[in-house]
C-alpha cells in the first residue's frame, strides 16, 4: 500500500532546517503543534472562502456577481504580507 499524504509545509520546513543546523533539540511536540496550527488555518481558509462565495452569490441581486478566484480571494485575506 502506497502512502499518497503529501508532504507539508511545516514538515518541509523542519526537513530544510535539519540540512543547516540540527534540529535535533526541537521536541516533537512543537512539530506537531505547528502541523496542527497549518491544518487549522487550512480549515479557516477553506471556510472562510466558502463563506464569501455564499455572500457574493447571495447579494447579487439577479445580476452576475464579481467573484474572485480563490488566488485572488487568498491574495486579498492572507496574502502580500511580508515576515
Amino acid at each position: 500500500m502506497t502512502n499518497n499524504k503529501q508532504q507539508t509545509a511545516v514538515e518541509w520546513f523542519f526537513f530544510e532546517c535539519g540540512k543547516y543546523g540540527d534540529t535535533a533539540q526541537i521536541p516533537d511536540s512543537v512539530i506537531d503543534e505547528a502541523k496542527e496550527m497549518q491544518k487549522q488555518m487550512t480549515v479557516k481558509l477553506y471556510n472562510d472562502y466558502e463563506n464569501y462565495l455564499e455572500e457574493a452569490f447571495k447579494h447579487q441581486n439577479g445580476g452576475q456577481a464579481v467573484i474572485l478566484s480563490f488566488q485572488e480571494f487568498y491574495e486579498q485575506n492572507y496574502g502580500g504580507g511580508e515576515l
